[in-house]
């Protein structure tokens, strides 16, 4: 910028002003000199203006810019002849252009002004300027303002940046959910955020300047461990977990070190982790949970007694550490009488209790209280449903879970706790998931037990089923032989005299007969091969008409003790055979009683359900009638029990038992389709209880009077069918001596051969043995009567299975002899079935 002015003195004459703005001196020597260095200070003035740093112009009192330096030019971005022609309102910011007339008279009244100001560069960008401008009056024609400027935009950004970022820390500080807070040596809080102070429920001056430990502790002094004091030894972080007010946190103290690597300060930041150490606790109990129900089931694995197993599951419940239980329970189970806990095993109780406690009644006690409502007892303290106390007994309180396997009550686990303790739902759940893993090992105990049994049974059963096979066919053989021999001996005895000597060799041979008859009876009755007539009677009958003779077989040294059951269900049974059976329980009785007793009858209507079907491996669940035989002998052990129903098994002295009676008895209760079960203990006496199917069919009549003689011989014709030639020989013989027409065959084909040899003669009666090979009797039968229909048939047999009688070849009420026979009884029932009676 360049000003042009001149200065006139009085005479007229005129001087360019000197560096001081004062009035030129007279002409003298000493002029140039001084022009010289006023130009040299121009130049250095217009040089300080047009190149510095600093927006300096000038405008009048209306705005109108007057001159511009090059650093206005460039930073507005205007030509400088444009910008000559402006008026500085036009260069400021239209946001604050409305304000120009305050500074135009705060200028003009004070004569300066400074302050920012807002102006839009050409391009439209908009720049802070700090300006300090100054009304200059004296010295010029007309006043102008002489502005002088800096721009300070880009440090107003800067600042307003630093603004919003330490804005932002400020937030950022205070959201942090961690309590964070800036230490000095000393361990003093300089600065804390909002979390801090929401915790400690002070204001942050009353925060500040304290140590941590006084504000987060209330400590005087810093804890043992305190990571302050181990940070300022080690300059690294250091951390510790702490507990307060129930919750769990998490300290770490970092350093604050200078460009010298020395300690100036630390970073306290106290993070809550109680949702972390409740989540750790959780899964640690989570896994003892399971490992401790992983352990229980895989005892069951090892072969140990249920009892062992047990002990070994109370054990691993009252070792888990963070469960607040004494080390003491038990565990009761279902007793053998009816709604009673007996304890299983226990731990740590003291003798009253054990003694006491041994065995609990539903309802009694929380035990019993629990085994009652099948739901948790709890209580924190000994109160009125402690009915079980001694003197000294310890204060305690308990956790009594119903141990249930499908709902259905197996026991009681009885855990002690502290007196005072509170009830917890995390504990309980623990408790029934343990309840749950037991019930499942008894149970699995219980199935491993009633396989064993079963499979017990099943032995038991084949091994009788091949006994009886064996018997039946031994049986068989042997009444062919028999009926032979008796049927020889009575023909025999028929035609001597009483003083021939051979009549009582003969007497003796059909004696021995008859022992041997008896014998293959009983093998028969066991291996379920003999023709029974059952009848629908009511077991009470039959054992009240047995009384006396019971009385009189038992002795009077043993009581008799009948307990007969009204309204009792009807069965369907052979009525002999079944006194037979009573009979030889009896006796049974009778022996194991040489010092006396008591023998007991009863009877009684049971249903006997799944649960029994499935421990009884032959038993169909149903309605059945029982009648048990019970003594109080001396029993037997488990080993006599597996053997008493085999045929001719007996404990009795040689020559004083066949050791056929048992059998019988097994064999008649089989083939009336029932079941018997013996229980016996060493010492302890022994029931016999057997179970027959309950009918509903009315009883049958009872035959009234003696039955008329009837005549031993005939005139009739007869077809004998017999395979076995011994057998079919004296057959013959006997017939034949009774005066009957008599012509044999060998097997069915032969027979009917012979019929239609006869062509049309009549046969009056056919005799055929049931079973044959080839075609059997019965089939026989049904192929003679389509072509004879008068002819009446009589089968026989020596091993007649009651299978065939199920089978419908041989049909409940058919003619039948059962070999092996005298020959009267065959004579008569010969005569019986012509006759039609």
């Amino acid at each position: 910028m360049i000003i042009k002015k001149t200065f006139k003195t009085k005479s007229g004459n005129s001087y360019p002003p000197n560096i001081l703005g004062e009035s030129p001196i007279s002409e003298s020597r000493n002029y140039q000199k001084l022009l010289e260095k006023l130009r040299e200070s121009e130049d250095r003035y217009r040089d300080l203006v047009e190149y510095g740093q600093y927006i300096i112009c000038t405008h009048d009192l209306k705005g109108q810019i007057l001159s511009a330096n090059q650093e206005a030019v460039k930073l507005l971005g205007f030509d400088q002849s444009v910008l000559l022609k402006k008026n500085l309102r036009e260069i400021l910011a239209p946001e604050v252009r409305d304000k120009f007339n305050d500074y135009l008279e705060k200028i003009q009244r004070d004569g300066v002004a400074k302050g920012l100001m807002l102006v839009q560069a050409g391009k439209g960008e908009k720049r802070i300027w700090e300006y300090n401008n100054s009304l200059r009056k004296h010295g010029v024609d007309e006043p102008m303002v002489r502005a002088m400027a800096h721009d300070i935009t880009h440090r107003k950004r800067s600042e307003k940046a630093l603004l919003n970022a330490a804005q932002q820390w400020r937030t950022t500080f205070d959201s942090i959910t961690d309590m964070v807070s800036l230490l000095d040596l000393e361990g003093r809080i300089l600065r804390c955020n909002r979390a801090m102070k929401n915790f400690v429920r002070k204001p942050f001056n009353e925060i500040i300047n304290h140590s941590c430990w006084e504000i987060m502790l209330g400590t005087p002094t810093p804890i043992d461990g305190c990571p302050f004091s181990r940070m300022k030894e080690t300059l690294h972080r250091e951390t510790i977990i702490l507990s307060m007010n129930d919750r769990w946190f998490n300290i770490s103290i970092d350093p604050i070190l200078d460009e010298s690597h020395h300690l100036i300060g630390a970073v306290n930041i106290i993070s809550d982790i109680t949702g972390q150490k409740k989540t750790e606790e959780e899964i640690n109990r989570n896994y003892d949970v399971q490992t401790t129900i992983n352990s229980l089931l895989s005892l069951p694995l090892k072969d140990i007694p249920l009892e062992e197993i047990l002990y070994h599951s109370l054990d691993l419940v009252l070792s888990i550490p963070w469960l607040a239980f004494e080390s003491r329970g038990g565990i009761f189970l279902i007793g053998d009488e009816p709604e009673t806990l007996v304890m299983t095993v226990q731990k740590g109780l003291a003798a009253p209790i054990r003694e006491a406690c041994t065995k609990v009644p539903f309802g009694k006690c929380l035990c019993g209280r629990a085994a009652s409502t099948a739901e948790i007892q709890f209580a924190d303290c000994i109160d009125d449903r402690h009915e079980t106390t001694y003197e000294g007994i310890s204060p305690h309180g308990h956790y009594c879970v119903p141990i249930l396997f499908s709902g259905k009550l197996l026991g009681v686990i009885n855990i002690y706790i502290r007196e005072g303790h509170l009830r917890n739902q995390r504990e309980e759940e623990f408790l029934t998931a343990i309840a749950n893993a037991i019930a499942g090992i008894i149970q699995h105990k219980h199935v491993e037990k009633e396989m064993i049994m079963l499979q017990e049974q099943f032995h038991q059963s084949q091994k009788m089923q091949a006994i009886g096979q064996l018997a039946g066919g031994v049986a068989h053989d042997f009444n062919n032989l028999l009926t032979v021999i008796r049927g020889y001996s009575d023909l025999m005895l028929s035609s001597l005299d009483q003083t021939n000597p051979l009549y009582p060799d003969t007497l003796e041979i059909k004696n021995a007969s008859e022992k041997a008859e008896s014998l293959t009876r009983q093998l028969l009755a066991f291996s379920r091969k003999q023709v029974i007539q059952p009848k629908v009677v009511n077991l009470n009958t039959l054992v009240s008409n047995m009384d006396k003779m019971l009385r009189r077989l038992i002795g009077e040294h043993i009581e008799l003790v009948t307990c007969l059951t009204e309204n009792l269900g009807r069965v369907k049974v052979d009525p002999g055979q079944m006194e037979q059976v009573i009979i030889n329980l009896a006796v049974n009785a009778k022996d194991a009683m040489l010092k006396g007793g008591r023998l007991t009858i009863e009877t009684t209507n049971v249903e006997l359900n799944e649960e029994y079907a499935r421990a009884h491996i032959e038993v169909e669940p149903g309605r059945y009638v029982m009648i048990s035989v019970s003594d109080t002998g001396i029993g037997m052990p488990q080993k006599v029990k597996e053997h008493i129903f085999e045929p001719f098994f007996t404990t009795k002295e040689q020559g004083k038992g066949t050791g056929l009676g048992l059998s019988t008895v097994y064999g008649i209760v089989k083939q009336s389709g029932g079941h018997i079960w013996v229980y016996s203990e060493p010492g302890q006496g022994t029931v016999f209880k057997i179970y027959l199917p309950r009918v509903e069919e009315e009883m049958d009549a009872t035959d009234i009077g003696p039955s008329l003689p009837k005549p031993l011989h005939g005139s009739e014709t007869i077809l004998l069918v017999e395979d076995e030639e011994v057998v079919r020989r004296v057959v013959v013989t006997i017939l034949q001596k009774k005066g009957y027409n008599v012509f044999e065959a060998i097997n069915s084909e032969e027979a009917l051969s012979l019929v239609k040899e006869k062509n049309g003669e009549p046969i009056h009666l056919m005799v055929t043995d049931v079973v044959m090979p080839g075609m059997s009797g019965p089939e026989l039968a049904k192929h003679l009567t389509s072509l004879h229909h008068e002819t009446k048939v009589l089968f026989m047999s020596g091993y007649t299975d009651n299978a065939i009688i199920h089978h419908e070849i041989l049909k409940y009420g058919m003619p039948y002899l059962q070999k092996p026979f005298t020959q009267d009884s065959l004579a008569r029932k010969v005569r019986e079935v012509l006759d039609g009676c």
